[in-house]
């Protein structure tokens, strides 16, 4: 009798030892999982963050573009009507004036 609880014993022990192996073993792979996980999300950050910052810079040279086009296109405008005022104001002023002695 003293056998079998001496080998319940053993057995019991065997038991712990190898449900505490299998609880250590199941830590680490879940730190395992956790690290290459956290690995993951930093490697798409990076790739997030260079992509935004690509598309970024593209709207910003469109953008710089465009305001390039509009200050030429309203220079252009503006030295038009100084051109045509220089050329014409005479003739305006005296049109004012006449108008303005027929009323």
């Amino acid at each position: 009798m003293e056998n079998i609880i001496n080998d319940l014993i053993k057995i019991d022990k065997k038991a712990r030892e190898i449900v505490k192996e299998a609880e250590d073993k199941s830590k680490d792979i879940l730190n395992s999982i956790d690290l290459s996980r956290q690995e993951f999300e930093v490697k798409y950050d990076d790739k997030a963050d260079l992509r935004l910052k690509k598309v970024r810079d593209e709207e910003a040279e469109k953008i710089k573009e465009s305001c390039r086009e509009i200050k030429n296109k309203y220079t252009v405008l503006i030295d038009k009507l100084e051109r045509s005022y220089f050329q014409n104001h005479e003739k305006i002023e005296n049109q004012i004036f006449d108008r303005i002695i027929k009323l």
